[in-house]
């Protein structure tokens, strides 16, 4: 995991520098980030991750989209 995260810091980065920071491919990101901060207990930082998802999910797709329910799960 500690490999990990520094991969989802640049991938992140690089997902809102070209689509911008609420397009749905960032909140797929932040839900896949938000799992690995719960495989290690780091849940403060989860619950950040998914609820920023969320929002972005709920913006972009409103209430359709099946990725809510897969970060709803998360949380």
């Amino acid at each position: 995991h500690a490999e990990a995260e520094p991969l989802f810091v640049i991938s992140l980065a690089q997902l809102e520098k070209s689509y911008g920071k609420d397009h749905p491919r960032v909140a797929e990101t932040l839900h896949r980030f938000a799992e690995l901060y719960c495989d290690v207990d780091r849940l403060g930082e989860a619950v950040s991750m998914c609820k920023r998802s969320l929002e972005i999910y709920e913006k972009t797709h409103r209430n359709s989209h099946p990725h809510l329910a897969s970060v709803l799960d998360t949380l």
